[in-house]
């Protein structure tokens, strides 16, 4: 079920016996947001960090079984270990005393954003660059918990939520993981025997035989299949017809139906493949899953048009209007070319590195356009290490800004830190290409869940965007403080005590100085992308 959209628009009535309440002495009960067949959940507050929060309540009549109770509690518990940006955060799960109605609760990160199942409903079939960094997110998280020993069982788009991040992006979040093994539903509302949804499982499964992992990816192929179509491949009137259609039923090329035409031939190949009824046929693991996702991409992009290589009027030219003011600024300070060693420094290099990552992203080669920006970081770093800090510095923040950007919008968080916080030792004090760093960090510390760290950056880059007069980053900084407000509001006294005493992130060196380069290049390698010297 959809947990964290309301069943219409229009809030749903109270007439519900929890709202209201305080749950288990931690959570306040506000009003009803969804209802499924499992249960209903909530908007609540927690308490004690007047924190908002989903509360999720099991039916009732679901609790007559000691052992179902039983394994609710052993399957939230793993669940709850899965630190995974992609995947929703369980802060508590528990149940009340029995004078309190025994009810067996989950309490979850709050989330504002669209189940897929409704973004495919109006706006399916996607664009590859729509589909894969949802599809790449789902795979990443899956991943991640089959890797624990966790599966989810009930992957479905109503349980992938596109929640916005405070960037202007949207980052996946999966719902429900570990929960449909305590009972599965048919449908939205009705119970029955089966651990899933009909529509999304695989035929090994509706056989009774083990389904694990192989459920899940099952799962993530009709998804694929309903992002590039706008139709399920399986669909009947009963649940019996779709199930006999799963087991039976011809797999449809995507390309073959009213609105998938123009799906790609590698990615519609590769959904058929997802879909096979041999289970050996298919990716056995999501991992295996992702990387045949990043090749299919990779072939289906057609050879676009780059840009015009004309030659810059100046040689700053280029860099003063595609990477970031400062670089011009940095060169206009000396009146003689920049050089390395015996040799003038190809700026033509850095636009043309430039131009590569830019075509890469927007055809959706993202693991490409990373290793386009490592390669302009490492460029960056040779002209540093030569002596030419000047354009050299100029060139590592800019590239490795717009590397820490792609890799957030990837939802690989933990190497956007990174490479913002290299490219922030580069910059030099009271320069906008410091401020605009600083901005992204606030992004990607939000995305974590780190407001204060986020804070920490967001006054830093405010008070060099106010000196310099920048009013659009100025307005994205005070855009950035009304969300933060919120998650710094629930922090505790001792964390709030903590934000006291943070300090402002590093001042950069000095251009006579030079930062260890060698482990410069750790924080800028993100996983994956090639690195040249």
């Amino acid at each position: 079920m959809a947990m964290y959209q309301p069943i219409s628009d229009e809030p749903l009535p109270a007439a519900d016996p929890l709202i209201g309440r305080v749950l288990a002495g931690r959570y306040e009960i506000r009003r009803l947001i969804g209802e499924g067949g499992m249960g209903r959940v909530y908007e609540g507050r927690q308490r004690a960090l007047d924190r908002p929060v989903a509360v999720k309540c099991i039916h009732p009549r679901l609790l007559s079984s000691e052992q179902i109770v039983q394994r609710f509690m052993d399957e939230a518990r793993v669940a709850s270990h899965l630190l995974h940006p992609n995947v929703v955060k369980i802060y508590d799960f528990g149940r009340t005393e029995p004078r309190d109605g025994g009810t067996l609760f989950l309490v979850m990160e709050l989330l504002t954003g669209r189940d897929l199942g409704r973004v495919i409903g109006e706006e399916a079939p996607f664009q590859v660059a729509r589909a894969y960094p949802i599809l790449k997110q789902v795979l990443g998280a899956l991943g991640e918990a089959h890797a624990r020993g966790v599966t989810h069982r009930d992957a479905k788009p109503e349980n992938v939520i596109l929640e916005p991040t405070v960037g202007g992006g949207e980052r996946v979040k999966i719902i429900d993981f570990g929960i449909a093994r305590v009972h599965g539903a048919r449908g939205v509302t009705s119970l029955g025997t089966f651990i899933g949804t009909p529509h999304y499982m695989p035929p090994e499964q509706i056989r009774g035989e083990k389904a694990e992992v192989s459920s899940d990816l099952y799962a993530v192929g009709v998804m694929m299949y309903q992002m590039l179509t706008g139709e399920l491949p399986f669909d009947a009137g009963t649940v019996t017809a779709v199930l006999e259609l799963q087991l039976y039923g011809a797999r449809v090329d995507p390309r073959e139906t009213p609105r998938g035409r123009d799906c790609p031939p590698a990615l519609a190949r590769l959904c058929l493949r997802a879909l096979d009824v041999d289970l050996r046929a298919r990716h056995p693991t999501a991992d295996a899953f992702a990387e045949a996702l990043e090749l299919a991409v990779a072939e289906s992009i057609p050879s676009r048009a780059r840009r015009s290589s004309n030659p810059p009027p100046h040689p700053g030219a280029a860099l003063d209007v595609r990477l970031s003011d400062s670089v011009a600024r940095r060169m206009m300070r000396s009146s003689a070319p920049p050089v390395s060693g015996d040799r003038p420094i190809d700026l033509a290099a850095v636009d043309r590195i430039e131009r590569d990552a830019d075509v890469a992203i927007a055809e959706g080669r993202f693991d490409d356009a990373l290793g386009a920006l490592n390669r302009g970081v490492s460029l960056g770093l040779h002209w540093y290490d030569a002596g030419e800090n000047e354009v050299g510095g100029a060139v590592l923040t800019a590239f490795g800004r717009r590397m820490g950007v792609v890799l957030r919008d990837l939802g690989r968080l933990e190497e956007s830190l990174r490479a913002l916080k290299g490219a922030l030792t580069y910059s030099l004090p009271e320069e906008l290409s410091r401020a605009r760093i600083l901005t992204e960090l606030v992004a990607t510390h939000a995305d974590l869940g780190r407001p204060a760290d986020a804070e920490v950056c967001r006054v830093e880059a405010l008070r060099i965007a106010n000196a310099e007069g920048d009013r659009d980053l100025i307005l994205r900084l005070r855009r950035f403080a009304q969300e933060l407000s919120i998650s710094i509001s629930g922090m505790s006294a001792a964390e709030s005590e903590a934000v006291n005493k943070r300090t402002a992130p590093p001042d950069p060196p000095e251009l006579g100085s030079r930062p260890q380069a060698s482990a410069q290049r750790v924080l800028f390698a993100p996983k994956g992308a090639p690195t040249r010297r």
